[in-house]
């Protein structure tokens, strides 16, 4: 019989969030069941003038779990809690469910015992059901695809870390990221052999799904991102790095179907156009951290020229600016994209249905190019105006953006005032110009990188200092 000493285990993170009863409840009474006939039978004629006993006690035992267990998240020591499993069966269950809430691994040697307790065939406890976190981390070299589908027995998993694990086989991940019908957060990044289908597979099991980490994962495409957009609307976190198969048409999908997003990585993608970024800053309100680095084909059009409030319509639409007063010439050139457009109407980058006409076309073609989207054609982009900017903004990364010009940064300060740090390493077209419209950030300002942006001068860099008086970090490398 497996033994409490043996779990290779740590104690779960206080802080982390035990949202709902799912967190601390794993669906069954703890202890021995209470006996029939505990009442006696002289007493039964009295069932209707006293409270039923044995449901009263089930009931207090519920409850005293609930505070008992509250008390010993808070044992910062291991060994506190090994102690508490001797106290009694009741104690020992609710101690070995926080044991077992999030398994780390130190040591390789620990992952098999997790193994052996999770298959064993009359285990103390149901082990597989108290797991809510697994950080496969640290197992990268050794873990195998026979290792995973012992995990599919926790039902219950919410957090997943396979970071780096890139012995795992595609087959593999195909029949087995479906089993956790609980996930709210995976982390999958350089997991190099996970495929479209088995993200679709992962969405629409995991409906609930938060944050996704899939950086690095370069056989992902557009249908992969599209099936997140359709059965996962409540992302928080979408991280979609280092991929050359994401197009537009997935960025367009997580963007509208996702309304709750708070950060996007699109890091190294570079086909990636201005069409899609337009759209972020169109549809999504929340965005806490956007991260375009290596987007060398943005361009200062994916980027709003102003923002207009007092508009009388919620749903933003992008107008066309061609008098507004800004200098772009040459940027629709630049840009080699284009738009739906009407004479004398707003212009607008989002295509009819997007998501469900852009998964056929993303079935049919994962690279296909947006200019093929329904409603696209030959218009060429024009600068665009939005009528609520991005309050919640605080981290925007902007590095080797190298097409990008003063005007784009000057948009982008009007439109996310409360930018706390701000990249833009390698953007070597942008000038003091620049730099002046930093400023307008001022206190709100903790972290600036400007190395290689060799245009700027001294003068700028006092005008900063004297208006950004918070700053923590500058680089200004060359």
């Amino acid at each position: 019989m497996t033994t409490q000493a043996d779990f290779p285990t740590s104690i779960p993170d206080i802080a982390g969030d035990f949202r709902d009863e799912r967190a601390s409840n794993t669906g069954f009474m703890p202890g021995p069941p209470l006996r029939e006939g505990s009442v006696p039978s002289n007493q039964s004629d009295r069932g209707n003038t006293f409270p039923n006993r044995a449901s009263s006690a089930a009931n207090t035992l519920k409850e005293n779990r609930k505070i008992v267990t509250i008390i010993l998240r808070y044992l910062n020591n291991r060994k506190d809690l090994l102690t508490v499993l001797r106290v009694c069966r009741t104690w020992s269950e609710w101690a070995a469910e926080l044991l077992w809430y999030k398994v780390d691994f130190y040591m390789h040697s620990h992952h098999w015992q997790l193994l052996r307790t999770l298959e064993s065939p009359n285990p103390t406890f149901p082990y597989s059901k108290f797991i809510r976190r697994a950080n496969l981390f640290s197992l990268e070299p050794f873990f195998v695809d026979s290792m995973l589908p012992t995990l599919s027995q926790c039902e219950f998993l919410e957090r997943l870390t396979l970071n780096g694990c890139t012995c795992l086989a595609s087959v593999v991940l195909e029949d087995i990221l479906n089993s956790w019908p609980n996930l709210v957060s995976i982390d999958l990044t350089n997991v190099r052999n996970v495929t479209n289908v088995a993200i679709i597979s992962l969405t629409k099991t995991s409906s609930n799904l938060l944050g996704i980490n899939l950086n690095g994962c370069k056989r992902l495409g557009d249908p992969a991102f599209i099936s997140l957009a359709e059965n996962c609307s409540g992302l928080r976190r979408v991280k979609l790095g280092r991929s050359d198969l994401v197009t537009d048409i997935g960025v367009f999908a997580v963007v509208k179907g996702c309304p709750l997003l708070v950060e996007l990585d699109v890091h190294g993608c570079s086909n990636i156009t201005d069409i899609a970024i337009r759209a972020v800053w169109t549809h999504s309100r929340n965005m806490r951290e956007l991260r375009l680095a290596g987007c060398d084909t943005l361009t200062d059009l994916a980027f709003p020229s102003k923002v207009e409030v007092n508009e009388p319509d919620d749903t933003p639409q992008l107008e066309d600016q061609k008098n507004h007063g800004a200098d772009f010439s040459g940027q629709g050139e630049r840009s080699g994209l284009s738009v739906a457009a009407t004479e004398d109407h707003a212009v607008s980058t989002d295509p009819p249905q997007s998501v469900s006409e852009g998964k056929e076309l993303a079935n049919t073609d994962p690279q296909l190019s947006v200019s093929s989207l329904p409603g696209l054609t030959s218009v060429e982009l024009c600068p665009f105006v939005i009528h609520q900017g991005l309050t919640n903004l605080r981290y925007l990364d902007l590095s080797s953006c190298t097409l990008i010009t003063d005007i784009a940064i000057e948009g982008v300060i009007a439109c996310a005032p409360g930018l706390r740090t701000l990249v833009l390493k390698g953007c070597t077209l942008l000038t003091d110009r620049s730099v002046e419209a930093i400023c307008k950030l001022g206190r709100s300002l903790h972290y600036l990188t400007l190395a290689h942006v060799e245009q700027i001068t001294d003068e700028s860099i006092k005008d900063l200092t004297r208006s950004c008086n918070m700053l923590r970090y500058v680089d200004f490398e060359c």
